[in-house]
């Protein structure tokens, strides 16, 4: 503690720091808009009548959970020939096999009993009795996989947020070209804040800068994300740049396509001033601090900037060896004497 009355005069105390060296931040301001982690519409990959719908809109749906099942009759009876045709084809390759065993067999032990050519047709249908059975199993391949899209499971956990069937209804395979969608499922586990950050301000973004986010549903709620990517190029026509923040979402209080305000702190790279936000006050349309200078308290008009509630950027009308005036300034005018106690910035945030 450093006291320093005048002589012979029992003056007033007040409390001062210097101010503090610290990264400039420039603070913008901007509307934002809620938008989920993932956002999918659902299509069949197979046509036919919808059989089983096993959700509705508003249900919260995990990754791998049965959503709808579509009834194709036709497709079965097409996989169980297919399971058919390949049994057949393989009974096939092996009596093609066995054929031409014998064959080989005969021109060896009685040449007179059959000719070569005769082998060689024999190895030929082996041949082909083989690329029948491949392309049998290749087509129950197939099947299979257009009767496992049957059924349509959710990609991801999420909430259906839209449902376009009811059972019954003819389901259009997404090959079609003309076919509609199902539902619609969203993942709002953590939600995606989108802005768009003017020209002179996106130079300076970089991931993990902090965003205050305040909404009009939730009057006098504050939540803190920080940037989490952005597009690295400017609209042409807006000249803006679209820049993502996160939020976590586990309690899905926030709902995708709400309405944000969003504050951005961005670090411009230089230093600045900064004292106590609590020794700055107004007068009139000024911004004011109190100075002591040679024992006397004066009134300094400053300009300030990024204000993060503990500390107020001060752009100019202050020096680093200035005295700021942080506490006992109450009744005193400028002019008046005064006993000076330092402090510092750390010492009144303890």
């Amino acid at each position: 503690m450093n006291l320093s009355p005048l002589a012979g005069e029992d003056l007033p105390v007040v409390k001062v720091v210097t101010p503090i060296s610290k990264a400039s931040v420039r603070q913008i301001e901007l509307p934002g808009s809620f938008e989920p982690l993932a956002d999918v519409a659902l299509y069949a990959k197979a046509t036919g009548y919808l059989e089983i719908l096993k959700v509705d809109i508003g249900d919260r749906i995990k990754k791998g959970e049965l959503i709808c099942r579509i009834a194709a009759p036709e497709l079965v009876a097409d996989l169980k020939k297919a399971e058919a045709r390949l049994d057949l084809e393989s009974h096939r390759l092996d009596l093609a096999r066995l054929t031409g065993e014998r064959l080989e067999g005969l021109l060896k032990d009685e040449p007179v009993a059959v000719t070569r050519q005769q082998v060689d047709e024999a190895q030929a249908e082996i041949g082909v009795a083989n690329a029948r059975l491949e392309e049998a199993g290749a087509e129950l391949q197939s099947l299979r996989a257009l009767v496992g899209y049957l059924e349509i499971s959710a990609p991801f956990n999420g909430v259906l947020t839209e449902r376009k069937v009811d059972p019954g209804d003819f389901i259009k395979s997404a090959a079609s070209g003309d076919a509609a969608p199902v539902g619609r499922l969203m993942n709002d586990d953590s939600i995606r804040i989108f802005v768009y950050v003017p020209e002179e301000s996106a130079l300076l973004l970089s991931t993990g800068d902090p965003a205050s986010v305040s909404l009009d549903a939730m009057p006098g709620g504050t939540f803190q994300g920080l940037v989490s990517r952005f597009a690295g190029a400017l609209n042409p026509d807006s000249r803006t740049m679209r820049t993502e923040i996160r939020l976590p979402n586990a309690d899905h209080k926030f709902r995708p396509g709400m309405y944000a305000h969003v504050k951005l702190s961005i670090k411009t790279g230089g230093a600045t001033l900064a004292v106590p936000s609590s020794a700055v006050s107004q007068s009139g349309q000024k911004a004011v601090v109190y100075v002591v200078r040679d024992q006397t308290l004066h009134l300094q008009e400053v300009k300030t900037g990024y204000d993060d509630g503990k500390t107020v950027e001060i752009v100019s009308g202050l020096e680093p060896a200035d005295k700021v005036v942080v506490s006992g300034r109450q009744s005193l005018k400028t002019g008046q004497a005064v006993t000076v106690v330092q402090s510092s910035l750390e010492s009144l945030s303890d």
